[in-house]
């Protein structure tokens, strides 16, 4: 038979993909992506725009001017506290502050204490009273009917009188005398404070007065009764007020700790010289240059962040134009946006918290963002946004073009050293040579611009540490990010490869054909995908998943069935078909009850595409007693067709796996046939027209699979048997 090549490079859909590279500009396709995109910007600029953003050759004291800098117009600076402007504005607030005086409730609690006691007395008619009254008095109560109601009126006279500020004659003229303002008031019991005036504080003898007013206003009774009553209340009213001198000094320090220091004023003229070139930036001259970056910095701002933001805006652009053109699936893929996204927020926070701190800025860790995207989607569009990335970081650190270069740099490397990372150990590797790309670029930087020795190496260290740090974050991230997003990494697939995992043991153990199968499709579709540059690994462990539907009724499918009987027997055409096109659900159900991911279920759901069961449609036909009886969709599986090269690698090596099963004589020029005729009958039945092989991919992966194929049914040399060899 003819053999059948595959030599153009042309691509199976390209009408399709032609049409859809000339719709790059499709707003309404990329309007989540642009949204996302827009809002990340948004929050990228409010970082930045927390504290002050680093200027262009920002000095600290210390440095070493690289210039002569003269003053760019007439200004004044404060330098040097003025004591005593300072102490006089300190005195000055700190007599403010009102005396403090404690109003001690616990006079009027006595007080009332002793009256209680005084009439619990005279009710049992006690010889001895804690109050002393007259003898008169004393008759003139033990005979009065209603003691209670003497009782409450002396209670109440107490409340009335004695809750209000009380102190001595002598003591209230001293306060007159000082001729004091206002005082505060805070009671004992209740924590209130009030301000009064010392006018408002009664003496002694103006509370004896109220209170025998209080009796004349409230006692309905004989005078000699209200005169007794008068008697036991004179004896009552003592001073409550006590000045309180730690807190009122404690209160007028804190008013003058609180007054800012006042600085003298100097004025400098236009053209002045603020500071030599290679001269240290003093403390001085640093607060000149402050003072002139304060009145210059308000518009500066403004017109900074507008720029920032509109040359950010234009980045994002292009990174959308560019991933149009070169991953249009990728601008549909919410998830790879939105992962974008988040990382140019993550590394600007990051960027931002390390400018605010004395750190150094070659310890951001800008790598991370590269080696995480590479890991977690691909290396398509890193280009672009490593581009951005740079940009931000330069522009945190003020427009340093030393850092941009270096963060470029770092961010290259971290693609290539992640690149082929299967293990998560390999990412400390990663950050060794991290570190070192970062020293030898930061040393060179330095001795470009003559710096010193001492500094050469200790920016280096700094660099040493961003790679390690890079690598940290990448390692701490990456679980974190697969999770949340549903994304496959090598270093997932691998452990997904471990023939241990619970899904690959029960297919061991309860559909042993169908496993031998599935690592044999593992070994097709992983040489294939890495003779065309697809993701081997991936195509590898989707092999090994793609039959687990299989596993709950493994006897009805060949590799599994005995020799001399089958399960499909007492079935009827369409019910075999229909169960053997239930696999590909029940794969799918599994896979998601056991978490795979998603590129694996996907694999599951198509690696069958929408192909045609034909030994069941035949056999149906041939029940049939008229062919149009029989429609050929009920006999075809649901789909969908492979969507990557993977999937369809791994769809074409399931069918030329199980297709060099039935061959009685399996040479190597049979093999060949038979593997391009499976690969033509898929092509023709258009299973590959949703994927993005190419005619020149498609002979590849047959020249791979029958190389394969003829290695695993090469012919033994027949060894004798004298009963010593077999």
């Amino acid at each position: 038979m003819k053999k059948i090549r595959f030599k153009s490079r042309i691509k199976v859909s390209s009408i399709f993909k032609a049409k859809q590279a000339l719709a790059f500009l499709n707003v309404r396709k990329n309007t989540a992506a642009g949204v996302y995109l827009f809002i990340a910007a948004l929050i990228i600029i409010a970082i930045a725009s927390v504290a002050d953003v680093p200027t262009k050759g920002e000095l600290h004291e210390g440095d070493v001017a690289a210039e002569d800098i003269y003053a760019p117009f007439d200004f004044t600076y404060l330098w040097g506290i003025n004591k005593e402007k300072t102490g006089a504005q300190q005195k000055a607030a700190a007599s403010l502050v009102d005396d403090i005086y404690t109003m001690d409730l616990n006079v009027l609690n006595e007080a009332k204490n002793r009256v209680n006691t005084f009439f619990d007395s005279l009710n049992k008619n006690a010889d001895a009273y804690n109050i002393k009254v007259s003898g008169e008095s004393l008759k003139e109560l033990a005979s009065f009917q209603d003691k209670e109601k003497l009782r409450q009126v002396c209670l109440s006279a107490l409340d009335a009188v004695l809750s209000e500020p009380t102190t001595s004659e002598s003591y209230k003229d001293k306060l007159s005398a000082d001729k004091a303002k206002k005082i505060t008031v805070k009671t004992t019991e209740d924590k209130t404070e009030r301000s009064i005036s010392p006018s408002d504080i009664l003496s002694l003898v103006k509370a004896k007065d109220r209170l025998d007013e209080y009796i004349e206003k409230n006692l309905d009774t004989a005078r000699a009764v209200k005169k007794a009553v008068a008697e036991i209340l004179a004896a009552q009213p003592a001073a409550n007020l006590v000045y309180d001198e730690q807190k009122t000094a404690l209160m007028r320090k804190e008013a003058e700790n609180s007054v800012k220091p006042v600085y003298i004023q100097y004025d400098v003229k236009k053209g002045e010289i603020i500071i030599f070139k290679g001269e240290r930036v003093s403390s001085l001259a640093l607060a000149k240059l402050a003072e002139i970056k304060e009145l210059t910095q308000k518009n500066e701002d403004v017109r900074f962040f507008f720029n920032f933001g509109l040359i950010l805006m234009l980045l994002f652009f292009i990174l959308v134009i560019y991933t149009r053109l070169f991953e249009p699936e990728m601008l549909r893929d919410n998830k790879a946006v939105l992962l974008i996204c988040l990382l140019l927020i993550l590394i600007t926070a990051i960027s931002k918290i390390i400018v605010m701190s004395p750190l150094s800025g070659y310890l951001i860790p800008v790598a991370s963002v590269t080696m995480l995207f590479t890991l977690l989607v691909g290396n398509t569009a890193v280009f672009p946004l490593l581009i951005i990335m740079s940009f931000i970081v330069s522009v945190m650190m003020g427009l340093q073009f030393n850092m941009f270069l270096v963060t470029l740099m770092s961010s290259i490397i971290g693609v290539f050293v992640v690149k082929e990372t299967r293990r998560r150990s390999h990412l400390l590797k990663a950050g060794l040579y991290l570190g070192v790309a970062n020293f030898i670029c930061v040393a060179s930087l330095a001795l470009l611009e003559n710096l010193d020795i001492n500094v050469m190496l200790t920016e280096g260290a700094w660099g040493i540490g961003g790679g390690f740090f890079s690598a940290a974050l990448t390692m701490l991230c990456l679980p974190a990010f697969e999770r949340i997003f549903h994304l496959t990494t090598n270093i997932g697939l691998l452990e997904l490869a471990d023939l241990n995992h619970p899904l690959l043991r029960e297919m061991a153990n309860k559909a042993p054909g169908t496993y031998h199968h599935s690592l044999i499709v593992g070994n097709l579709a992983e040489v294939a995908c890495e003779s065309i540059g697809a993701n081997s690994l991936l195509a590898r462990v989707g092999a090994y998943y793609h039959d687990i539907g299989k596993i709950g009724k493994a006897e009805y499918f060949s590799e599994n069935e005995p020799i001399t009987t089958t399960s499909h027997d007492d079935l009827t055409p369409y019910m075999s078909s229909l169960i053997i096109t239930n696999h590909v659900k029940d794969g799918v159900d599994l896979a998601k009850k056991y978490n795979l991911p998603q590129p694996i279920i996907d694999m599951i759901e198509q690696h069958h595409g929408s192909g045609l069961i034909y030994y069941f449609y035949q056999k149906a036909l041939e029940k049939g007693r008229e062919e149009e009886a029989v429609k050929e969709e009920g006999f075809r599986y649901p789909g969908p067709k492979p969507q990557t090269k993977e999937a369809a690698v791994v769809l074409l090596a399931d069918s030329v796996e199980a297709a060099s099963r039935t061959l009685a004589d399996p040479t190597p020029a049979r093999l060949e046939e038979l593997v391009r005729r499976i690969i033509n009958n898929k092509f023709i039945d258009r299973q590959l027209d949703e994927c993005q092989l190419t005619l020149h991919d498609i002979d590849t992966i047959s020249k791979n699979f029958i190389r394969i194929l003829i290695g695993i049914y090469h012919v033994r040399v027949e060894y004798p048997t004298n009963g010593k060899h077999k």
